[in-house]
């Protein structure tokens, strides 16, 4: 009589952990999409400092490459970046397009100014590419 209420327990502790064990497997799954996020965006961001801006672009989405050429891109990237902080990464539903919230220094003309920016990214054949505000000018 015992024995088939402890086949349901057993049968639904299995159900628990396999239910955890999914749980923990999607979890890490966004968890991992978020660091390589957080990895491309360093990359960007440290280039940007370094004022390597050839990396800068190469991190950017290929409709952003097909709209404007790297010497164009070159050309036309003046910013002194002097530091950064990634405050926030936030990956939105479908899991292929995020933004990334920045405080900066920025000097311009022998000045510093604090900057919030927000940066959008791009999921494009596994690797995170940056999505840049405004096309240069010519």
């Amino acid at each position: 009589m015992h024995r088939p209420s402890a086949i349901l327990v057993s049968s639904a502790l299995v159900l628990v952990l396999l239910a955890a064990a999914c749980a923990s497997k999607a979890t890490s799954g966004a968890s991992a999409r978020e660091e390589k996020l957080t990895q491309a965006a360093t990359t960007l961001w440290d280039a940007k400092v370094k004022k390597d801006w050839g990396t800068v672009y190469d991190l950017t989405t290929a409709a952003y490459k097909q709209r404007v050429t790297k010497a164009d891109f070159l050309a036309s990237s003046l910013v002194e970046i002097k530091a950064y902080t990634i405050k926030k990464v936030t990956i939105d539903q479908t899991g292929d397009t995020a933004q990334v919230e920045v405080a900066a220094t920025i000097a311009q003309a022998g000045f510093d100014f604090p900057a919030a920016i927000k940066d959008k990214w791009q999921l494009e054949n596994g690797s995170w590419h940056y999505v840049p505000a405004t096309v240069p000018l010519k």
